[in-house]
Parts: structure tokens; sequence; C-alpha cells
């Protein structure tokens, strides 16, 4: 409903909650395709009329570019943010619909946090309820991708619990110890091989085939791939986490992922092994309880395993 800025009353707290909104929504208002102010606002009223009635021309602008300042600036802030956290969405499906797919998210979820690195959280599920937005990309290779780079993000970013060692592992007793992973650590069941991508436009380092090391896109953001890349649909799982403030992707079978999760879960050391060792089908019967035993030693040197806490983010 169009807002008559005339009836505002100076010292009316319900007023100023008003005009607050009124500049929030303008500054909200996408730019148009030459990145500039759109001369119109939602609700039909000229923009240019607004900015008048609400901004004083200064010796060198009028009420309407101190206006567009403000809505550059926020778009530009936005989009730059986007570009770095979703980089490999953005080449996935395109930079302009990548553009379009970002402004219809803001609009539904808008910024509610001060930190940048919580405006794409609702992402997923966006693109869930909005997969026109994609174009020819498979949704599944899509929503694939802002998991995993949501969870890089989250490995850059999240803090660290004081670990677990083998001895305190080995002491306890395994009915009673419930072991949580680290806060940066996230476990992705993924069904297209969208890390191949990825890392095909980043700087590679890590341990082997299997552990791959993800330099920080905010200071070296991702290259659009120099050849065309295929995505090959591959159902398998990946451990992303942090060792030695490196964010890495780690490759693993899926007994290691069900193992894991029943730890993130909250149950017992013991209850996560028994699980395991009854769960085995024919095709994993080479992975036995001294496979188990190498697996807890590889992760507790990685710090992987800390004091369960329930809600950790």
């Amino acid at each position: 409903m169009p807002i008559n800025l005339q009836s505002l009353e100076a010292e009316n707290p319900e007023s100023l909650r008003k005009l607050q909104r009124l500049v929030l929504s303008l500054i909200r208002r996408p730019l148009n395709s030459k990145d500039r102010i759109r001369k119109m606002a939602e609700d039909g009223q000229p923009i240019e009329v607004l900015a008048q009635g609400i901004f004083e021309p200064s010796q060198t602008m009028t009420s309407l570019e101190r206006l567009e300042v403000y809505n550059q600036q926020y778009w530009f802030k936005m989009l730059e943010a986007f570009y770095q956290d979703f980089s490999g969405l953005s080449y996935l499906i395109g930079k302009r619909r990548f553009r379009k797919l970002v402004e219809a998210y803001l609009e539904k979820y808008p910024p509610r946090s001060a930190r940048l690195g919580d405006i794409g959280s609702e992402l997923e599920a966006f693109l869930r309820e909005n997969p026109d937005f994609l174009g020819a990309t498979t949704q599944e290779a899509a929503i694939d991708m802002v998991r995993l780079e949501r969870a890089l993000f989250r490995a850059f970013d999240a803090p660290d619990y004081p670990t677990i060692s083998s001895k305190d592992i080995i002491e306890a007793k395994p009915e009673a110890l419930r072991i949580g992973l680290q806060p940066h650590i996230s476990l992705l069941e993924l069904q297209y091989a969208i890390e191949d991508f990825l890392l095909s436009g980043l700087e590679k380092s890590g341990m082997g085939t299997s552990e791959m090391g993800i330099v920080d896109r905010r200071k070296q953001p991702l290259k659009k791939p120099k050849r065309f890349f295929a995505l090959k649909r591959q159902k398998h799982w990946v451990v992303v986490h942090r060792f030695r403030n490196v964010p890495y992707i780690k490759l693993v079978e899926s007994p290691v992922f069900r193992f894991l999760s029943l730890l993130e879960k909250g149950h017992t050391l013991y209850e996560a092994c028994e699980a395991f060792l009854t769960g085995n089908d024919k095709r994993e019967e080479n992975f036995s309880e001294l496979q188990l035993l190498q697996w807890t030693q590889e992760f507790t040197v990685l710090g992987w395993f800390c004091r369960y806490r329930e809600n950790v983010l």
C-alpha cells in the first residue's frame, strides 16, 4: 500500500518504522539491466518522487542519486557475496541465470543476520521450491553443489572444540562414550561428482586422490573451467572438514559415512560399532573390526572427534 510521506510525524515511533521499512524496500529493490536504480517502486509509485520526500539533495547529488548509491551498494555487496560463496553454482547454471536466482531468493529470504555467511542458508530450500531457475541443469546436481559449497564455508568458519585422544577412547566405556564431530565437519551424500566440477576451477592440494584441499575462495575465487565439463551421476559420500586451517573434501565409503552419521546423531561408540558390524551386507564384507579401529585412529589423528554436544551450531 502506497505511503503518504506527508502524513508521517517526526515524533511518532510508528511513523519512523514506516519510513524505515520504506527506505529498506527501496534499497532492496533489484537494479535494472544496467545496474541502475529502477524508475518505479514495487507499489507503482515513482521512486524519484519518493526519494525527494526522504533525502535532501546535496551540492553534487540529487535525492534520487543519493538513494541510488545505497541501492547499488546493497546489491553489489549481495551479488559479490553470492558469487564468492556459490561460484560453483554460478558456473553450473550460468551467470545470468544465477543473478536472477539470487534476486528472487533475496526477495523471499532477505538478509536477517549481520553475517554475510548466513545469507545463503535457505538456498537449498529455495532451489527445491523453484527448480525453474536452474534451466537445463539437473535439480539434484544444483542442490549437491549448494550443499557442498555451504559445507566448505562451514569448514572455513566454524569453531574447533577440544579433541578426544586415542587414550580417551581406549580408557572410556564404549557403551557410555558419546563422541561428537567437530562443528566444521559436514557429512554429505551426493548424487553427482560435483566436487570434480568445483575442483576443476580451484587450486588443488591434499593427501591423495580421496583428500582434496580447498583454498580460501574469498581470496582466490573460482575460475571458470577452461573446458566443457560433463557432470557424472554417481552416488557417493564425502566428509568436508578442516585440517591445519585448510578445508578438505574427503571421499569415504558408505560404511564410514553410516558410522560417522550415527556418532553425529548422538549414539554411543558401542551403538555405532554394533550397527556397523550387524548392518554390513556381502558387498561390504571386507570392512571388519580391524578396519573400524583403523578409521577411528585416522579420524582421531585428523582431530574430527570431540565430546558430544547437542545443537553444536
